[in-house]
Order: C-alpha cells, then structure tokens, then sequence
C-alpha cells in the first residue's frame, strides 16, 4: 500500500506504540494522535498490530475536526440562549413598570379582542372595541350579546357610552396581577366593570349590570402618552 503509513502495536496491557514510515512532515502529529487512541486499539486483541493508511488516518481527523465543530456550535447556542432570556427578562420587566404607571395614573386603553357571553361560545371581535380609563372617567365601548331586562326601546346605548366614575378599587390579587373595580352609573343602568391585567400586559374585563346579563371580555393594555 503507498503512501504514509503507521504501525501500532499492542503490548500485552494494551498499551499503544507507533511507527511510521514515510518522510511526511505530519509523521509525529499521526503518532501522537494514535497513541492518544491506545484504548481503542486495545478492543482489537493484545500483541497483535493495526496498519492504518493515511486515507483512513484522515477520516479519523474529519471526525475529530466535525465532533470539534459540533460541540463548539453547541456552545455558541447556550451562549446565545442565556442572551436571549436575559433580553426576555428585561423586556418583561420594562412592560410590568408600564402597567404599573398606567394603573397608578388611571390613564389606559384595554382593546378588546374577544367576547365570553354567558350564552354561547366566545367570538373574536374586530379591532377597535375597547375599554378605557381617563382619570375620573370611563369610556366603554364594547359589543354586547345577552339577555336584556328592562332596556329602553331598541336596545339603548348598550355598552357604549362615557360616564363619571363613581367608584375605583384596586386590588393585588398575585404579584404578576391587579384586578381594578369600577361602578358607575348612566341614564340607562348601573354597572361594575372589574379589570385584571397581568403584568406583561394582557387583561380581562367583566361587566355586571342590573338590567342586563353578564359579559366578558379579553384583551391587552394600551398605554395613553
């Protein structure tokens, strides 16, 4: 067979010795290389001898180089994993300060983005309907399905309309949520909207009213500049 070749042979603890025959500058690094791999040419039998040829000595090397490779890429991907949940953390911690302005400034939209009635299944509604608090104030303007009691003709305003609040409590139900309960009243009825919204945003709105059937809703807190 031409070419580099390397002898190793096995003494009868298993031990690996190299020789090499050729004048290859690379001689040395081979030798080095199989005798780092002396356990694994112990599995082919005691004082016998492997002949390895320089095409299977680079397959070997291939192997180490993509086995290198691999683990190196693994490493980069923790590195970039610990980034980007730090940069989650920061972000969801930027968010929480937001809501929690908001709330405290009783200044903030919930837009709406689906209906629970008590009857029948939930529905996507489309953009726009929301829920906002300005200061003293409450601006309700959501779609409504359910039983009425005693309404004007037609239907009246619904659940669109602006009106004085009368009363603002809040309450810290979990660390990550606050629930707000707000009555008011209008010419039509008298009505408790409790909000909770969670710190990363996202809340949910239940409206009881005395001549009209519960509803919910779902959606996220909007910020007012």
């Amino acid at each position: 067979m031409g070419g580099l070749q390397i002898v190793v042979v096995l003494d009868a603890e298993g031990r690996g010795a190299h020789d090499t025959k050729g004048s290859d500058p690379s001689v040395s690094f081979f030798g080095q290389l199989f005798a780092d791999c002396s356990e694994k040419l112990y599995l082919c039998g005691r004082n016998g001898f492997v002949r390895f040829s320089t095409s299977l000595i680079m397959v070997m090397i291939m192997r180490h180089w993509i086995i290198s490779t691999v683990m190196a890429v693994l490493a980069l991907g923790v590195l970039t994993s610990c980034a980007t949940a730090e940069e989650r953390a920061a972000r969801a911690a930027e968010q929480a300060k937001k809501v929690t302005a908001a709330l405290n400034d009783r200044h903030y939209v919930i837009a709406i983005d689906r209906m629970i009635p008590m009857r029948g299944s939930s529905k996507s509604v489309s953009y726009g309907y929301s829920v906002e608090v300005r200061n003293d104030s409450l601006i309700s303007y959501l779609p409504y399905f359910g039983q009425a009691y005693n309404v004007p003709y037609g239907g009246g305003k619904g659940l669109n309309f602006s009106a004085p609040i009368s009363s603002y409590q809040e309450f810290q139900k979990k660390s990550d949520r606050r629930s707000i309960e707000i009555g008011l009243t209008n010419e039509e009825d008298t009505y408790v909207y409790l909000i909770d919204v969670f710190d990363n945003g996202s809340a949910s709105v239940h409206v009881t009213a005395r001549q009209r059937e519960s509803i919910s809703y779902s959606g996220n807190m909007e910020f007012k500049k």
